[in-house]
């Protein structure tokens, strides 16, 4: 017999059933962290001095980790997807106010912690995107230098979740055929820097077969194009050239697109001829150089790939480096055939570091508290603390001799470019402080009070991966059948608000 159901009550039926199977399936995941309570001694775990497995004090289980001061535990974490958001938890309390730290790097991106000063065991959580080549991470918990304290850690957990909390905010696939497109990029032309060989001109840049193809090619016969700016006498290098022997191309996003912080993607093929100097770079525009910050994501000259920062000094014009070099002999050694296939570079930028890998691996990073201009320029700003534009070009060196041995014409070719950058909207690491909507008790155990702001009565709860849970109005929610573990409450016009179920 057919029973029908009251339509309010058949509504509540599936929410519960869709409630319990979505709580089961978050609470269902599996773990990727090996031993995460270090119940086994596992050799996953890396401990450094001072850190040892103890068998007194855990968060759950028989064992915790006891880290002492500058130290802690690490492992890594295979078989990752590229591409993907994942979320690390992990339970620490620290024997004084001094922070004890969860954090993750080598993923493919800058690297990301989060740390409590409490006494009582605390979750702390956090996400990241792996690159779009990385397949690893190395999750750890710290007990930095200069604290005197110990640190208990215990619990880690590492899941996917299907969050993507990187959004393209542009890109150019260059799939289309001829001239770039204007409302991307801009040219420069003529000798510009460097003392390079190479004539800037629009001719030799071109989309071709999905591709961007930058050609080097030299003028036959030589020294019969005129410089139009030539001036005789000059000790202007870029007047005093009398004839255009070489020409390539250099493109750039100024004036037409700049970002602050994010995720840069390039995927290229370049070459490793001695004489040829391609490179991925980016530039701010509120400065001169080189205070107004430079990145070089990507140059391959001399016999060796590098990866740089630059900025402003005391003196004019003169550079702070911060420079990496890859020799090329080293990329033949691992694959011969490296120079004639594609590469993914990711330059990762937020408010605290700048990382460059080249297909998962970490060639330099830096900390932007080190990046303060000089007083030659804008002094005592930080350089990377304000928006870049992206560069792409193929330069000639100035030395003429291996340019002129060089077969022409010469390509570099790239296949997409892309610039993603973090939404903040609902993040497991980032939430208002002092917002106006107050949940009391946090932690809490069974039931949680609301007290709303201007007036507010309705509410949406989230778990860790920004997953909405529960959406309704009142000032109590029940959570005693909830797993413990991080939530948000975000109440109409008003941030989302960390609570933790204890």
């Amino acid at each position: 017999m057919k029973k029908n159901y009251p339509k309010n009550q058949l509504n509540l039926l599936v929410f519960a059933i869709t409630l319990f199977l979505f709580t089961y399936s978050i609470h269902s995941q599996t773990n990727l962290v090996v031993d995460p309570n270090f119940e086994n001694g596992s050799a996953a775990w890396v401990l450094s001095s001072g850190a040892t497995r103890i068998g007194s004090d855990p968060y759950s289980g028989t064992f915790a980790l006891s880290a002492s001061d500058a130290s802690g535990a690490s492992q890594t974490i295979t078989g990752l997807l590229p591409k993907t958001t994942y979320l690390l938890t992990g339970w620490l309390k620290t024997s004084n106010n001094s922070a004890v730290n969860l954090g993750v790097k080598l993923y493919g991106g800058n690297e990301l912690s989060v740390q409590t000063t409490s006494s009582s065991y605390t979750q702390l959580s956090l996400k990241f995107t792996t690159g779009p080549a990385s397949t690893k991470a190395n999750i750890y918990v710290q007990n930095p230098t200069g604290g005197t304290n110990t640190m208990i850690a215990d619990h880690l957990f590492l899941s996917q979740t299907s969050e993507t909390p990187y959004k393209l905010v542009w890109s150019d696939e260059f799939n289309g055929t001829g001239a770039v497109d204007d409302a991307n990029w801009s040219f420069e032309r003529g000798f510009v820097r460097n003392e390079e060989q190479q004539w800037y001109q629009s001719e030799n840049a071109f989309q071709k077969d999905g591709n961007l193809v930058f050609e080097a090619r030299k003028e036959n016969p030589i020294n019969t194009r005129l410089n139009p700016n030539y001036v005789a006498g000059s000790t202007d290098w870029k007047l005093a050239r009398r004839y255009i022997n070489y020409t390539a191309a250099s493109i750039k996003t100024g004036g037409k697109r700049t970002w602050l912080y994010g995720r840069f993607e390039i995927r290229a093929k370049i070459t490793n001829l001695n004489g040829t100097w391609p490179a991925i770079w980016t530039l701010g525009n509120s400065c001169e150089w080189p205070s107004n910050g430079e990145v070089d994501i990507m140059e391959n000259y001399g016999g060796n790939v590098l990866a740089n920062f630059a900025w402003g000094t005391n003196t004019r014009w003169e550079a702070k480096w911060d420079s990496f070099k890859k020799s090329a002999s080293s990329l033949i050694t691992k694959d011969a055939n490296w120079f004639s296939k594609f590469h993914i570079w990711t330059f990762d930028w937020d408010e605290k570091r700048m990382s460059i890998y080249l297909d998962d691996e970490l060639l330099n990073q830096i900390d932007l508290t080190t990046t303060i201009n000089g007083t030659a320029a804008c002094s005592g700003q930080n350089a990377f603390k304000r928006p870049q534009y992206l560069l792409l070009n193929l330069a000639l060196i100035s030395n003429a001799t291996p340019v002129s041995n060089l077969p022409f014409p010469t390509e570099y070719v790239v296949d997409y470019a892309r610039v993603y950058q973090y939404d903040t909207s609902l993040s497991a690491n980032k939430f208002q402080k002092g917002d106006p909507v107050k949940l009391y008790p946090n932690p809490v155990k069974d039931i949680l009070n609301i007290t709303y702001p201007n007036g507010a009565s309705n509410f949406k709860m989230f778990d860790v991966t920004g997953k909405l849970l529960v959406e309704g109005s009142g000032t109590q929610v029940d959570l005693s059948d909830f797993q413990n573990g991080v939530y948000f409450i975000k109440v109409e016009n008003s941030e989302a608000v960390k609570f933790i179920k204890k």
